[in-house]
């Protein structure tokens, strides 16, 4: 499933890089390219199990597709107001505000258990269970059906509409796939 999410993701990417090039197209870009590695990080630990380097990268994983969303929360609001009024140093901000908490999240006192004795399977504490899903739906979830329905509020074109209820639809997939990926 992951690899066909990571290969969508480098192909909108493309035609994404390939139409224009501005500040939204880079954002969405970047959010595919970043999810395109948050993704595809789980196949290498699959392959490396019995490695330590293995929690690793399940932590690498889970920041990148975090981090990700953060750019998609930036193009998202950047549909709501003019992208040529919002300053980049904005954005930059948002990043860490959003990064940060997610790599707390590993600091949790047995938070995840990925060895041997797991089946190198990762297994999660209650509490980095509850940490993780209550800070994907805050920072992730909730800001971006926000922004979603706000940008849908605001169109009065049918067709805009149109494309920004699948655009909606593929949000909500994604959180859906974000979650089964993390968690």
């Amino acid at each position: 499933m992951q690899g066909v999410a990571v290969i969508f993701l480098l192909l909108f990417t493309y035609f994404t890089l390939r139409k224009k090039r501005s500040k939204l197209t880079m954002l969405l870009s970047i959010f595919y390219i970043f999810n395109a590695l948050g993704f595809s990080i789980p196949a290498l630990f699959l392959l490396i199990q019995t490695h330590p380097l293995s929690l690793f990268l399940y932590e690498m994983s889970l920041f990148l597709i975090s981090l990700s969303s953060g750019f998609l929360i930036m193009f998202s609001y950047n549909l709501i107001i003019s992208p040529k009024t919002s300053p980049w140093w904005k954005m930059i901000v948002i990043l860490p505000i959003l990064a940060f908490p997610v790599r707390l999240s590993f600091f949790i006192p047995n938070g995840v258990r990925y060895d041997s004795n797991t089946n190198w399977v990762p297994v999660y504490s209650w509490s980095f269970f509850a940490y993780l899903t209550i800070l994907l739906t805050m920072t992730i979830v909730i800001p971006q059906i926000y922004f979603s329905l706000k940008n849908y509020r605001k169109i009065t074109d049918k067709a805009l509409k149109r494309k920004l209820k699948l655009f909606l639809i593929g949000i909500l997939m994604l959180s859906a796939n974000i979650y089964c990926t993390a968690l």
